[in-house]
C-alpha cells in the first residue's frame, strides 16, 4: 500500500511573473500542482516525473 503525502508552503511577495518549481529531489511518480487564490484552487496541473 502507498502512502500518499501532502506538502504545502506559503510563498513572499514574488518579484517576477515566473514561479520555478524544481522536481529533481522528487520521487518517481504522479503529482497534482493546486495553485489557490483566497483558499479556491484556480488551477489544478497533474505531471509525471
Amino acid at each position: 500500500m502507498k502512502k500518499y503525502r501532502q506538502y504545502s508552503g506559503d510563498l513572499e511577495i514574488v518579484p517576477g511573473k515566473q514561479i520555478f518549481l524544481n522536481i529533481k529531489n522528487l520521487a518517481k511518480g504522479i503529482y497534482t500542482l493546486k495553485i489557490m487564490l483566497n483558499n479556491k484552487v484556480i488551477k489544478e496541473v497533474t505531471f509525471k516525473k
